[in-house]
């Protein structure tokens, strides 16, 4: 499990693409779009509100979950 926290002003969308690049050596411009898997603005929209909503997904050989706080790579 790999566990990425959401920093700053980084969109969960953007965590998302830049833990999956990490964990796979390959540059974020060389992924799948996200948006062939999940909306990135919706993905951002629902878990950045103010109820508490954890979304999962399956991405780049990848299960994974996004909260406010942190994206998981599983």
């Amino acid at each position: 499990m790999i566990v990425r926290q959401i920093q700053g002003s980084d969109s969960p969308s953007h965590t998302v693409l830049r833990a999956v690049a990490t964990e796979t050596n390959t540059p974020v411009l060389e992924l799948e779009p996200l948006y062939e898997t999940i909306d990135p603005e919706s993905l951002n929209t629902l878990v950045t509100g103010d109820a508490a909503v954890r979304v999962a997904f399956d991405y780049q050989d990848f299960t994974v979950t996004v909260d406010a706080e942190r994206v998981v790579l599983e």
